[in-house]
This record gives C-alpha cells, structure tokens and sequence, in this order.
C-alpha cells in the first residue's frame, strides 16, 4: 500500500554517480570500512525524495555517534559494580538536573512515536540522537561530583538507567545489531528482564513527566554555559583557574539550583 523511497545518493560534489565517470561508490566499501550498523544508521537519516551528496565525514560522524551510545553503557557498567539502582526516581523531590533528563526523555518518546506513526522515519533519528548525545554532554557532565559521592550515586545511576534502557528501545529500529548488544550487556548484569532488545515493549511517554518550563529553563543554562566557556576561551583563561566573577545579561529568571550548575561549569 505504501513506498518509502530516498532520492539518488549523488557524489560529494553533487554529481549523479557513473561508472563512466568513476565516482561511484559501493555500498560494501562503506560495510567493509565502517559496517552495516552505520551504514543503516546514515542511510534511515535520508529525507524521502530528496537526492543526497555522500559524503565520508557524515559516515565517520555516525560512528563518533555510536561511540558515544557505546560509552555510556560503559560508564553505566562500572556503576554498577559497586552500586544498585533504587526502584525508581522520585520526580517531585528531584534536583534540576535530574527533572530535566526525564522530562527530555519523556518528551523524546513523544515525538518520536508521533514521527513512526506519520512514516516521518528520518526525523525519529534526530530526536533519540539529541537525547542520547545529551545524556552523555550534559547529564553525565553535570553529575560527575554526584557520581562520584556515596550518598548521590545511586540517584545518577537509576536516572542514567531509565534514559539509557529506552534510548536503546528507541534506537533498535536504527541500529538492531549494536543495541542488542548493548541490551545484552545490561541482561548479564540483570538490570534487563527481556530475552532480546527487539522482544521488549515500545516505550511509552509519561506526559506528567513533562516539564517544558524545566526544559527550558536549562536549555538557558547551556546556552550561558555555552557562551562562557567561549569567553574563556577568548581570553585564553582555562578552565581550571577559577574566576572570581563573570557578570550574565539576561531577561530569564535563573533559578539557584540552575545557578548552581553555571557555577560549577564555569569554575
């Protein structure tokens, strides 16, 4: 009843690919070079229709990607040799930094299912890679101290659990192979009950997990933190030397614990 059809894959000048010319490119080179995984990854990303240039530092950028995907179920693997998970996060009573991840999370399943079901295919990898990607550059980031503290370890170790499990539920329709995987590692530490990746359920979004105002609101933090380290490096002070003050214009109300995080980030 239905097609799903990219456009032409093109050389990385934009021309039609052509023995004659000899541009061409075989998909098994990219295979034997990077394999299937990335591949699939890189080819799922084309818009229907629409003709794309190939290009090798696209390819190469999915595998940084993966590596990424790859590192938290690592980090999350030496975690638990010396912890265990609690049941479940108590949303209501959480710090920012935690709300905010769950709240992406939820609003990730969200979109993405809403982009399944409209057959919109390529714009679902962008949203479960922001989330994943963020996951490692900004949760991991911010919560390295609580990690690594007795009392908090747990709280970031359940949080990263809840976000990764459903990443991967996400991610297999992209990746099948790299995500089973990485399921099956997480099953020998029997924090997984199902068989196979592709045996459990699709996540489902708990809307009153959404919180946008928190979503936004460090979204505003990223961007300051964002911009200071620019500065920082502007005036070449790295970031190990603290700095005694750093003055922030903004129309936004910054909330303590948002300021907290900027502190810390910022040193």
């Amino acid at each position: 009843k239905n097609s799903y059809v990219h456009g032409m894959i093109l050389d990385f000048e934009g021309t039609k690919m052509s023995k004659s010319i000899g541009n061409i490119i075989s998909p098994y080179e990219v295979v034997d070079k990077y394999s299937s995984e990335i591949f699939r990854y890189y080819l799922c990303e084309l818009t229907p229709g629409e003709n794309i240039s190939f290009n090798w530092e696209d390819i190469k950028q999915k595998q940084r990607n993966l590596l990424v995907l790859t590192n938290i179920g690592n980090y999350i693997k030496d975690m638990l040799r010396d912890t265990k998970p609690l049941k479940s996060i108590d949303t209501r009573n959480a710090e920012i930094e935690e709300k905010y991840i769950i709240s992406r999370l939820s609003s990730t399943i969200k979109k993405t299912t809403d982009l399944f079901e409209k057959y919109q295919l390529d714009q679902t990898i962008t949203e479960i890679e922001k989330l994943f990607l963020d996951l490692s550059r900004v949760y991991i980031k911010i919560t390295r101290d609580k990690a690594n503290n007795s009392e908090t370890k747990a709280i970031v170790l359940t949080t990263l659990l809840e976000v990764y499990k459903k990443i991967l539920q996400m991610f297999s329709t992209i990746c099948p192979l790299l995500t089973e995987h990485l399921w099956q590692e997480l099953k020998n530490q029997c924090v997984v009950k199902e068989e196979s990746i592709h045996l459990a359920n699709w996540p489902e979004a708990d809307k009153k997990l959404i919180d946008q105002k928190t979503e936004q609101e460090f979204e505003l933090g990223l961007e300051i933190i964002e911009k200071g380290l620019a500065e920082r490096d502007k005036e070449q002070i790295g970031l190990k030397w603290p700095l005694k003050r750093a003055t922030i214009t903004t129309d936004e109300d910054i909330g303590d614990n948002l300021l907290a995080i900027i502190l810390m980030q910022l040193n």
